[in-house]
C-alpha cells in the first residue's frame, strides 16, 4: 500500500533530521521536521479512510502511561547514509526525497471518499511546506556564509 510506504518514509526522514539535530539546529529544520510528522499523521488518516485497522486500540480508554500504544510506522533501521554528509548535502538529499514523495502523492488518483481526498491534499500541503522550510534552510546557510 503506497500510503503505508510513504508513512514509513516520512518517519525515516523526520528521524534522520532529529538524529542529526546537532548539524540541523535551526527553526527552519525544526519546522520542516514538524511538517513532515504532520504529513505522516495525515497519511495515517488516509489509511483509516481505506479501513486500515488502527493500532491504537485504547482510544478513549487511556488512564496512565502504560495505556499509551507505541506509535505506528516507526523506522527502526540505521541512518548511515547521512553520517559522512555535510549539512548542505543532508538538507539537499532530504529535500529531493520529499519531492519524490510529493510526486507519489500526486500520482494517487481522486477517490470517491471525500475524507480520503482531503487527507491526501493535506499530505501534499505538508510535504510542500517541508520542502519550503528545507529551502529556507539552504538560504539561511548561504546568507550566513556570505556574511562571514
Amino acid at each position: 500500500m503506497i500510503e503505508q510506504k510513504l508513512r514509513l518514509e516520512a518517519d525515516y526522514l523526520a528521524r534522520a533530521i532529529l538524529k542529526n539535530k546537532g548539524s540541523f539546529n535551526s527553526n527552519n529544520i525544526k519546522r520542516a521536521s514538524e511538517e513532515l510528522l504532520l504529513s505522516k499523521a495525515w497519511l495515517g488518516k488516509m489509511l483509516s479512510e481505506l479501513n486500515y485497522v488502527s493500532p491504537y486500540k485504547n482510544d478513549g480508554k487511556r488512564k496512565d502511561v502504560g495505556d499509551i500504544e507505541k506509535a505506528d510506522s516507526l523506522y527502526e533501521g540505521d541512518f548511515s547514509e547521512f553520517n559522512s554528509l555535510s549539512q548542505i548535502e543532508k538538507v539537499d538529499i532530504i529535500r529531493e526525497k520529499i519531492k519524490g514523495m510529493i510526486n507519489d502523492i500526486k500520482d494517487i488518483g481522486i477517490v470517491k471518499n471525500r475524507e480520503y481526498n482531503i487527507a491526501r491534499t493535506n499530505v501534499y500541503n505538508h510535504l510542500c511546506l517541508t520542502c519550503f522550510f528545507l529551502g529556507y534552510e539552504l538560504e539561511r546557510i548561504k546568507l550566513k556564509n556570505d556574511n562571514k
